[in-house]
């Protein structure tokens, strides 16, 4: 069969259903960013060339897929405030030193977190910088069914499975009926709690209250309103609050 191009931003579930695709031998091309401009981290003398590289090889097989052949792509959205504390922690060598990392304090972290503009908008924008840009479908132009997490949305030659993290699990039967693989099963990989940042990440979770703008910025966004009802929103934000 054609790869299935797996296209999201990170930390939304997406390691785990590449591996879930590779242990039935589906051929996944997996990518978070085509576009320069949407990138959350900075970047380092040695990030660059090596992401050039990668982004060219992106964009090549992507035309390939999309303009070629009949494309399947599969995106996913999570709750924004998880998403962003995900990926915080998941690049905090882009953020901190190794020495800075090495005696990291719940302090020093929320600070650096509410300074991260960019990060924080990748939930907010990424489908405009990059899924809806790329492909030239709008997906807020079609319905998506917030109580059980997913959609499909079928323009030309191209077909997205759009899926809520949160509801993923329940929707193996409908990525199997999207792929036409039977035998499809979620395996979870690059789980958070299992990192060496753990114990740090669970007292983040635990202690972090967000500001009032930013989960007003999040949970009211476009892309939010689009994935979650108006009591899906709220019930995050409740988690949030302390």
């Amino acid at each position: 069969m054609n790869a299935v191009i797996l296209y999201q931003m990170g930390k939304v579930g997406s390691s785990s259903l590449e591996y879930s695709l590779e242990t039935v031998d589906v051929p996944v091309l997996h990518l978070h960013r085509i576009f320069w401009g949407s990138y959350e981290t900075p970047f380092s003398g040695i990030f660059i060339p090596l992401s050039a590289i990668q982004k060219v090889r992106q964009r090549l097989i992507y035309r390939y897929y999309i303009m070629q052949k009949k494309a399947k792509i599969i995106t996913l959205y999570r709750d924004p405030l998880a998403r962003n504390v995900s990926s915080f922690f998941e690049n905090l060598n882009h953020y901190f030193s190794e020495e800075e990392c090495s005696r990291l304090t719940f302090e020093r972290l929320e600070q650096r977190f509410n300074s991260l503009d960019r990060m924080r908008e990748t939930p907010i924008r990424w489908f405009e910088q990059e899924l809806c840009r790329k492909t030239k479908i709008d997906i807020f132009a079609h319905p998506f069914d917030q109580d059980a997490g997913f959609a499909v949305i079928r323009v030309g030659k191209t077909e997205i499975f759009l899926c809520t993290l949160e509801r993923l699990g329940d929707r193996t039967h409908e990525i199997a009926s999207f792929l036409n693989i039977p035998d499809f099963e979620l395996h979870n990989q690059n789980v958070g709690g299992d990192k060496w940042y753990s114990a740090l990440y669970a007292e983040f979770k635990q202690r972090y209250n967000p500001p009032p703008s930013m989960l007003q910025a999040l949970y009211e966004s476009k892309a939010a309103r689009y994935f979650y009802s108006s009591s899906q929103r709220e019930q995050f934000q409740r988690k949030w609050r302390k």
